[in-house]
């Protein structure tokens, strides 16, 4: 039944405005199995598409398009409830990756979706971007250390 419907939430309810940018929080299962992200570059001139893997936190100059892309975070399972974002879970229920877009003097934040490419889209005359996958952390193996 429709909550809105039975009273339960009245009809001009509305999810509190955030005042600012949410705050990011990884939940500690979440940072230690993430290690990076993949998105696909496409040069919408020419409909050539390239796969870019990226490291959380590091940041990757696109092959001759003077665009230089930054990995900032990486939720498997996105949620936001007005004042934070973070990840649900573990599970790649709804894939999105925190990054910066520079190209000189103009810079892009914002959050890219891999289940819906075109909320709130990187917009660009030339390029593209969406993303592709996480990518996980590799596992420790008994007797060795976690590697990232």
């Amino acid at each position: 039944m429709n909550p809105h419907e039975s009273g339960e939430i009245p009809l001009d309810f509305q999810q509190p405005i955030m005042s600012g940018p949410a705050e990011v929080v990884i939940p500690d299962d979440v940072r230690g199995a993430w290690k990076g992200i993949k998105v696909e570059v496409t040069d919408n001139e020419t409909g050539k598409k390239e796969l870019i893997a990226i490291d959380i936190g590091q940041e990757k100059e696109i092959n001759g398009s003077g665009l230089k892309v930054k990995a900032l975070s990486f939720l498997p399972a996105f949620q936001m409830d007005g004042v934070a974002v973070t990840s649900r879970s573990n599970e790649m229920e709804n894939p999105a990756a925190q990054i910066e877009i520079s190209e000189g003097d103009n810079h892009w934040k914002g959050w890219l979706f891999s289940l819906y490419p075109t909320t709130h889209a990187f917009t660009h005359p030339k390029y593209s971007i969406t993303l592709v996958d996480g990518i996980a952390a590799e596992k420790a193996t008994k007797g060795t250390a976690e590697k990232s």
